[in-house]
């Protein structure tokens, strides 16, 4: 379809299983205070100002007057409402610093997560997460265009430096 593949809208129903999935980790050593949530509805981002909120730095950096100003809920469960009427297109999870190895294990911990859900992908940026449908990747983008554009994939360079761009890799 002719959706703007970047803003895809996550499920609702794994919307909320992600947000319950960090609540769960969230509330056990050593996640404590160690995670926070941020979820982007269009161009509007929340946050739950769960306890210690302690990194709210996005993936969307902008600064002066056009700064992104983050709408704050009071805890993650008043999130769920607003994802089963306006699921995201991007769920990001910071993991504070690498406390403890804590990025390493809430990777591994989010693997079990996204094997039992089909509509997730996950883009590792350090100690960043950021979930997304699994159709709104750089690879389903490229691929789109190159249709739309009647290119043949064997005649275009990619370059990319992370994870999130082996899909279209792959491709090209």
């Amino acid at each position: 379809d002719e959706k703007t593949l970047h803003e895809r809208q996550i499920g609702s129903s794994d919307a909320v299983a992600l947000l319950e999935r960090f609540q769960a980790l969230k509330s056990q050593d050593p996640y404590k205070d160690n995670l926070s949530l941020s979820y982007f509805l269009r161009d509007t981002p929340y946050s739950a100002r769960d306890g210690y909120v302690p990194d709210l730095v996005s993936s969307v950096h902008r600064s002066g007057e056009d700064r992104v100003r983050y709408l704050f809920t009071p805890t993650v469960d008043d999130l769920k409402p607003i994802a089963k009427e306006s699921p995201p297109h991007k769920i990001e999870i910071v993991v504070r610093g690498d406390v403890y190895g804590l990025a390493e294990k809430f990777e591994r911990e989010i693997a079990d997560f996204l094997r039992a859900t089909t509509g997730l992908v996950v883009n590792r940026q350090q100690n960043y997460f950021g979930f997304t449908h699994s159709e709104a990747t750089k690879g389903k983008a490229l691929e789109v265009l190159l249709n739309k554009l009647g290119i043949d994939p064997r005649n275009v360079a990619y370059v990319g430096v992370s994870l999130d761009d082996a899909d279209a890799l792959r491709m090209v």
